[in-house]
């Protein structure tokens, strides 16, 4: 998405759209890969319930 002028910052209401999607599509892809992770990985085991250790 290069401007007409290179040369020429980006406009603020530019630029922050910009940054908006940018961070929205990093966290759709954070989201994918912890989703993967977990499905390889299984869910974490729990802690033992001390509680129902004692009877």
């Amino acid at each position: 998405m290069a401007p007409e002028n290179s040369d020429k910052p980006e406009t603020a209401t530019v630029l922050q759209k910009r940054i908006q999607t940018e961070r929205q599509e990093r966290y759709r892809q954070q989201l994918a890969a912890t989703g993967e992770a977990k499905s390889k990985h299984g869910s974490k085991p729990k802690a033992p319930n001390p509680a129902a250790a004692d009877h």
